[in-house]
């Protein structure tokens, strides 16, 4: 009899642990399948696919974050403007550090069409100072949101491409305005660059959130991104927060013998 309550009770235990694994799998698949369909990819139009790889290909001149970016294909083009355009970031063309004083201005030109989930989405926008051997944070702005009434759409025809009269959907540009739109988690500091250290880059990084409100975890130094491992930077940060890059821009500046005696 005692045997037989015991083999009734190994039963038992053996049936729960096996409901409890397959419960483990099923919630793990479940979780999985809410992962994949947060993630949302922007196909490139074909018609804009030579000015995706333009972008692609600055990026890799600069050595812009290889291994981070080695699959991205830019769906956009970042415009970054410094004083109502007078210095525009190009791709890691020369600006002082005397021009970029003030907060820029970010519009984003797509390079796939308008979409519900592109208008009601959440971004963050990063700067991040790139040296040779360390990153420091500028600035990040995040829970952006898209000025809805100040979207501008167009076909692909006046967006200065070839006609294709099968495309009927409507491209976008469209501006982010961190002052108002976003939560400053990193306040706005130019380059103070006071000692002969070689050039840096200031790259600015769109990232499409995975979700809608993201959590106010402010960063206890700029340096390496707010951590004590000796190059941690802002891919490190973005992959913690499973952050998205859908669009970047770069410029380089120096010291110029500006803030230090020669």
């Amino acid at each position: 009899m005692l045997f037989t309550n015991n083999l009734s009770f190994f039963r038992t235990a053996a049936l729960l642990m096996l409901v409890s694994i397959v419960c483990a799998f099923h919630y793990q698949a479940v979780d999985e399948k809410i992962v994949f369909e947060r993630k949302v990819t922007y196909p490139v139009h074909p018609q804009f696919k030579s000015q995706s790889q333009d972008i692609l290909d600055g990026l890799e001149a600069g050595g812009i974050l290889q291994r981070y970016l080695h699959r991205f294909k830019p769906p956009g083009r970042l415009y970054v403007e410094f004083y109502d355009g007078e210095f525009v970031v190009k791709q890691g063309n020369y600006i002082s550090q005397l021009d970029v004083v003030e907060m820029p201005s970010v519009s984003f030109e797509s390079f796939f069409p308008l979409s519900w989930s592109f208008l009601n989405g959440y971004y963050t926008l990063a700067v991040t100072d790139m040296t040779k051997t360390s990153q420091s944070a500028r600035a990040v702005w995040v829970n952006m949101r898209v000025d809805k009434e100040n979207v501008k759409t167009g076909s692909l025809k006046n967006r200065d491409t070839m006609n294709d009269s099968t495309m009927n959907a409507e491209f976008f540009t469209v501006g982010f305005d961190p002052q108002d739109d976003a939560d400053t988690l990193v306040p706005y500091v130019p380059p103070y660059i006071t000692e002969p250290d070689g050039v840096h880059q200031i790259v600015f990084i769109l990232f499409r959130q995975p979700r809608k409100m993201q959590p106010l975890q402010r960063l206890k130094f700029r340096d390496n991104w707010g951590s004590t491992i000796q190059g941690h930077g802002v891919q490190d940060w973005a992959d913690y927060y499973d952050l998205q890059p859908i669009g970047l821009n770069y410029y380089t500046t120096s010291d110029e013998g500006l803030f230090y005696d020669t």
